[in-house]
């Protein structure tokens, strides 16, 4: 909430939602899928401004992207601390 970040996953995954009696409450965060098959799989999106500053708006209500969506970003990938993947996003296109 407040600004433009989300992660995105490998659309291979299933989500929670998707497997037949599981129990999540937020399917959105495959909290069904192994901690290591996550950190894989996963990268987190941060749209910045010009100077490189996160855009300070939910991304939900920038992007109006919803949880389970299918997202292409366009933008810089990056490895942070531990070898995650970060993407400082300029573009995105919503899959209907």
């Amino acid at each position: 909430e407040g600004s433009a970040v989300f992660t995105i996953v490998d659309p291979a995954l299933k989500a929670c939602s998707d497997i037949e009696g599981d129990m999540c409450t937020t399917p959105w965060d495959y909290c069904c899928e192994p901690s290591e098959t996550m950190k894989k799989s996963t990268a987190l999106v941060k749209f910045v401004d010009e100077e490189g500053n996160v855009v300070p708006t939910d991304a939900r209500e920038l992007l109006a992207v919803k949880e389970l969506q299918t997202v292409v970003v366009r933008g810089k990938a990056q490895r942070g601390e531990g070898g995650s993947l970060m993407i400082l996003a300029r573009g995105v296109h919503v899959q209907e």
